[in-house]
């Protein structure tokens, strides 16, 4: 993704792409944000060069997201794009200089250019629609709610996400002495997500765990998503996990339907577009308008299909076969919800009251209500059923354990009374909540590290010691006290002071220590779905380092060698055949177009190979507009033109920068 990119550049180079003239018409939106905004991506467009504008025309359309070797770009050039070698390289500088493109280098040497996914689908949203696969067409029928919109009869993949990472928190995300999570870990989260486990294996066989032997693809699939969602992290220099809180409350404090949006668009940018058929498929499925039914055009292929079943199992579209036997595709939320202001999200709030709360425990949840009431409740009560709605019941053991897990009894009802619109919780209940959160925690087991003394004698002078005493959390026996581990560094220095220093033999406080020291130190975690590119293992590469390699400086002014003659890149000339032949062959080793005089019309022509030998010689390549992509295939002798030069590609330079 292309935020991820940005965080890998030197905040110069950042600053640099930001101050470039063709982002200028973006003031209130500042780049990366505003490469994301197909309004502004359509002026943007209008402002590259036309060599720049013929790369990224042809990047879309065949490359999209997938990385492209430097060799292949370049051996692409006349037949695919339509431009030369030489003008290749400098649409390709000029694309990353102004952070449109991004390069990678393996550690061979080998070059890989890319389009991040979020870019090459905000380009194809400026694109537009084009009606490739799809029509639109009237409704095959389906289920609707009481506004008349359609609806799914799948619970949304979000809000069974919730109830997974509901059962991961449960286990405090422990894990086997091989790093790994335990099979019970894995069986509870499945559990969650409500699919029969040959189904569940069925829907999600578009991924490839990394712990394919251990981990099931909907387990990885829960895991890696809650990973690019910075939802879960790793535990710097261990191989434990931790939950990033701070996000965590964000992403279940937001519109259910904006975060159902986000996940279909991260579910299909990252699992879907392996290959360029199912790219061009599944990105104009993200251009289809909402509540619209559409037919398709031609043909779909079994991964396609398949796809698109996918998108409905997850509570996001209705796909059906119409009576004439074709498929209809309708997406039953809109795959680019706009965020809304906190009055908009206030007022949608109340429009719905998402709890019911009955006498005998039993919870009766909306199918609008936030992730934020579903996580709660999960922590709280005991899952009964989907239906229309969904149902839990609020137990003696329920309540127990949300009050062990840390939450509060006064949180838990002002939640229930809150949600559900800010009706009194029935009195019986309320004090059967009361009875249960008072049975909680009467008694618990902690592990604790202890201060353990030779002597009653030093064990008394500690602890009447005026800078040991208050480092000393409680005393146990004659002669052991209780130390938090936070106060060690400082009680190891008092005790040293006083002549009675640690005993170094004795490891058993080391655990501890390290796990303070290590606490709060998060890093990305993941992935656990294979990436068959996994660009992100490479180097970044800097436009300037681009320009360096191809043995260009910035100073130069053209792509020209020096041994040139200066007439041959000057004005149209007449030259003798053989003269004609050394310019071609230079054009061609330099790959730089030519322009041409045949019968008094001017023509660029892109040479691709000379054969013939003496005055019997053809040049074959290509015959270009100056404005259009189209190119004409031609084989040229000498004869049939009567006047040429080289023409030069300038090397990218922004003059206009602010």
């Amino acid at each position: 993704m292309l935020a991820y990119w940005t965080s890998r550049m030197s905040m110069d180079a950042v600053a640099r792409v930001q101050t470039a003239s063709i982002w200028s018409n973006a003031k209130s939106i500042e780049w990366p944000r505003s490469a994301l905004e197909p309004e502004i991506l359509k002026e943007v467009k209008r402002r590259l060069s036309v060599n720049a504008s013929r790369l990224l025309g042809y990047w879309i359309r065949e490359a999209g997201p997938l990385p492209m070797p430097e060799e292949r770009i370049l051996n692409t050039g006349v037949r695919g794009i339509g431009l030369a070698g030489a003008e290749v390289r400098a649409a390709l500088h000029e694309l990353c200089e102004y952070g449109i493109l991004f390069a990678v280098r393996k550690s061979w040497g080998e070059r890989l250019f890319f389009l991040p996914r979020d870019s090459y689908m905000a380009w194809r949203r400026a694109q537009g629609y084009d009606e490739s696969y799809w029509k639109e067409a009237p409704s095959a029928g389906g289920s609707f709610d009481g506004a008349g919109r359609r609806v799914s009869e799948q619970l949304p993949l979000g809000r069974r996400l919730v109830r997974a990472y509901a059962a991961l928190k449960r286990t405090e995300l422990k894990l086997t002495a091989k790093g790994l999570f335990p099979k019970k870990t894995i069986a509870d989260s499945l559990s969650a997500l409500g699919w029969e486990q040959a189904d569940a294996a069925a829907l999600f066989d578009f991924v490839k765990p990394v712990h394919l032997e251990h981990y099931p693809a909907p387990f990885a699939v829960v895991l890696d998503v809650a990973a690019k969602l910075g939802l879960l992290r790793r535990a710097q220099a261990t191989v434990g996990f931790a939950w990033d809180n701070v996000r965590l409350e964000q992403w279940l404090m937001g519109s259910p339907l904006l975060r159902e949006a986000e996940l279909l668009r991260l579910i299909t940018m990252h699992y879907s577009w392996e290959g360029a058929e199912m790219i061009s498929f599944t990105s104009e499925l993200l251009l289809l308008k909402p509540r619209v039914e559409y037919s398709v055009n031609q043909p779909l292929t079994s991964c396609q299909n398949s796809w698109m079943q996918v998108m409905s199992r997850f509570g996001w579209a209705n796909a059906a076969a119409r009576e004439d036997g074709s498929m209809s595709y309708c997406w039953l939320i809109d795959p680019w919800e706009p965020e809304k202001t906190t009055d908009e999200e206030a007022y949608s709030l109340t429009e719905d009251i998402p709890l019911i709360v009955l006498p005998d425990g039993e919870l009766i949840v909306s199918p609008s209500a936030s992730y934020d009431l579903t996580w709660t409740l999960e922590q709280a009560a005991q899952w009964v059923r989907d239906d229309a709605v969904s149902i839990y019941r609020l137990t003696s053991q329920s309540v127990a354990a949300a009050v062990e897990g840390g939450m509060d009894q006064e949180k838990l009802l002002n939640a229930l009374r809150e949600a559900s619109g800010g009706l009194p919780i029935p009195e019986e209940l309320e004090r059967a909540v009361g009875h249960w959160a008072a049975q909680a925690n009467r008694t618990m087991l902690e592990e604790v590290l202890l201060l353990r003394c030779d002597s009653v004698e030093i064990a008394n002078a500690a602890y009447a010691h005026p800078a040991i005493k208050g480092l000393l959390a409680e005393r146990i026996g004659e002669r052991s006290f209780i130390v938090r581990p936070a106060d060690v560094p400082s009680l190891r220095q008092q005790l040293e002071r006083a002549g009675w220093p640690l005993a170094k033999n004795k490891p058993s406080a080391i655990p501890a220590l390290e796990q303070s020291s290590n606490e709060g130190q998060l890093v990305e975690a993941g992935p656990f779905i294979v990436d068959g590119h996994a660009l992100q293992i490479y180097e970044l590469e800097s436009p300037e380092r681009i320009v360096a390699d191809a043995g260009n400086s910035k100073d130069n002014q053209a792509y020209a060698p020096a041994q040139w003659p200066a007439s041959w890149t000057g004005q149209l000339r007449a030259y003798h055949h053989s003269t004609r032949r050394q310019i071609v062959e230079s054009a061609l080793a330099w790959g730089a177009p030519i322009e041409i005089k045949s019968e008094g019309r001017l023509v660029e022509l892109v040479p691709e190979r000379l054969s013939g030998f003496a005055d019997r010689w053809v040049v074959s390549g290509f015959l270009r507009g100056q404005t259009d992509e189209v190119v004409t295939p031609v084989d040229l002798s000498p004869h049939m033109w009567e006047e040429m030069r080289i023409i030069i590609p300038s090397p990218f330079v922004d003059n206009k920068r602010e």
